[in-house]
């Protein structure tokens, strides 16, 4: 939820596969929207997003100067100075959120909710018996 606050209070429109496009080039996993479509159906099959999406995805991160074409034969793209800034200064805001409310815990705060955190995680990796 940090992450989706920080991109959306962007000053330009996204929507969710936009801003999926653009984080899957930043990460390097694909560069066209034919690989970025097979690699996120089978990484999320449920998803949903046809490569027509992430086609339009494309364009419109294009026209914000986020990414630029790579390769205009195969339809590839690589992020732009712009979109790397973008991208990172999203990453780091994000962060910078989602941690800054465990600076109110002590040590043995975080040591005593990770201790927990762990079994509760334990607990429900158990399997179900009736």
């Amino acid at each position: 939820d940090v992450h989706r606050h920080v991109w959306q209070h962007l000053d330009v429109e996204l929507d969710g596969p936009t801003w999926e496009t653009l984080t899957t080039i930043w990460l390097g996993d694909a560069h066209s929207a034919t690989t970025i479509a097979e690699n996120r159906l089978n990484a999320r099959p449920t998803r949903g997003f046809t490569e027509e999406v992430y086609t339009q995805a494309l364009e419109k991160l294009a026209e914000y100067g986020w990414i630029e074409i790579e390769d205009e034969e195969i339809k590839t793209y690589r992020l732009t100075e712009m979109g790397q800034k973008v991208r990172q200064d999203a990453e780091d805001e994000t962060d910078r959120l989602f941690y800054d409310i465990w600076s109110i815990l002590s040590d043995e705060e975080v040591k005593e909710l990770n201790t927990k955190s762990t079994q509760l995680c334990e607990l429900l990796a158990q399997p179900v018996t009736s």
